[in-house]
């Protein structure tokens, strides 16, 4: 049973990342280093965060783009880009998280 969730998993994470790399039109792709043994620790959704393969999922992104000649840009996770005006770059220092986008 384990075999086959593992599978299944490995499986839509190449369908995936190959709709991603292989198949968009976009050439750079930007995602957040996240903190994910830090979010484990959180008993609620330390299962489903596990399950999602994360790590995987990126990694396997990461080796689709270098073949396909596309850019992958890891943002730190203390970046402030969600407090940051796309058109002026001001900083808001404090915004909650429900103004964020």
């Amino acid at each position: 049973m384990h075999e086959q969730v593992a599978n299944r998993r490995y499986d839509f994470i190449h369908q995936a990342t190959a709709n991603l790399a292989d198949k968009s039109h976009a050439t750079t792709f930007a995602v957040e280093d996240l903190n994910i043994k830090g979010m484990v620790k959180n008993h609620k959704l330390s299962r489903a965060i596990q399950d999602a393969g994360w790590g995987m999922f990126l990694t396997t992104l990461e080796y689709k783009c270098r073949w396909n000649g596309k850019n992958l840009i890891r943002i730190g996770r203390f970046e402030p880009s969600s407090k940051l005006c796309n058109d002026c770059k001001y900083k808001m220092e404090s915004i909650p998280l429900s103004v964020r986008e």
